[in-house]
């Protein structure tokens, strides 16, 4: 019997022995079970390399944002661990939203980072509980009034986004109303777990369907040129490029790993539903669907490395 499932690394290299993940067990879920329950010392798990482009960059800024929700805390969890090998000054802030004090991860660990690098803050949220030393639920004023002087100049900030589609679209459109630009938010959004890949991709198809797009041209600048394909709107960005014999990342399918990401240079998709366009966007081409006559997508390597 064989589970694919993906999670982010909870460790951070230099710092951990070895590759480690957390696993929350999920009701009804077949992997966070068996892992849970079973899974023991002598059991053989594989394993791919790393995937997708939420780290940071080799260059640190001066600042940086963590905005995380229940579970997106892990992947920012190991980049605070990084910070603790780094010989760059850096001044971090962490936002972590939970209902409730019991649903926090890596609780002591956090107050640990906090206590021996005084530059990391954790600032935490509860919307379901009232405790000492946590706030309630994370506001588009809270942010304002919290980072007023430090937004006042930007420049060298870089934020960082990890939790619920909802939180994250949130969290998203109140920074950049607070001067960051596009380029300087980083995200990675869990998907509902309610709904499956196939319940997704059905959620972008039917908006393409109301929008009518009756064909598309897609072209993906490569770093061997330009390869172009006609697309009618229901088959995803991935699957258009895979047919026409471009080799990129994929994993889950679902829209949670990352591993898929493409920079759009213009053009419109629907992505899970919701639509998105302009120039310089990423876009999970998985559960991304083309919305607009004419999509061109930048798949260069010099242009994706400019997203790590």
């Amino acid at each position: 019997m064989a589970f694919v499932r993906y999670y982010s690394l909870s460790s951070a290299p230099g710092v951990d022995p070895r590759p480690q993940i957390t696993v929350k067990r999920a009701p009804g879920g077949k992997w966070s079970g068996l892992i849970v329950d079973e899974i023991a010392p002598g059991n053989i798990i594989e394993y791919e390399p790393p995937q997708g482009l939420f780290v940071l960059p080799q260059k640190l800024p001066r600042k940086l944002l963590f905005f995380a929700s229940g579970s997106g805390i892990t992947p920012i969890y190991s980049m605070l661990k990084s910070l603790k090998i780094s010989d760059q000054v850096v001044e971090a802030k962490v936002f972590y939203s939970n209902r409730t004090s019991s649903n926090i991860l890596f609780a002591d660990e956090l107050e640990t980072l906090k206590r021996e690098f005084p530059s990391i803050q954790v600032i935490h949220f509860l919307s379901r509980e009232d405790k000492k030393g946590c706030r309630g639920r994370l506001t588009r004023e809270y942010i304002a009034a919290e980072l007023n002087t430090l937004l006042s100049n930007s420049n060298g900030t870089l934020a960082y986004l990890c939790g619920s589609q909802g939180y994250v679209k949130d969290v998203e459109a109140w920074l950049g109303e607070l001067g960051l630009s596009p380029t300087q938010i980083k995200k990675e959004v869990f998907l509902s777990s309610s709904l499956s890949s196939v319940e997704r991709s059905a959620q972008s198809k039917s908006q393409i369907r109301t929008i009518n797009i009756p064909e598309v041209e897609i072209a993906f600048e490569t770093d061997q040129g330009v390869i172009r394909a006609n697309s009618r709107g229901e088959v995803s960005i991935l699957d258009v490029a895979l047919d026409r014999g471009i080799q990129w990342s994929s994993a889950c399918r679902s829209g949670i790993c990352g591993a898929c990401q493409m920079r759009m240079k213009n053009g419109s998709v629907i992505q899970a539903g919701e639509s998105i366009s302009g120039s310089g966007k990423t876009v999970l081409s998985c559960i991304s669907y083309p919305a607009s006559g004419e999509l061109t997508l930048d798949l260069k390597s010099s242009s994706m490395a400019a997203l790590k």
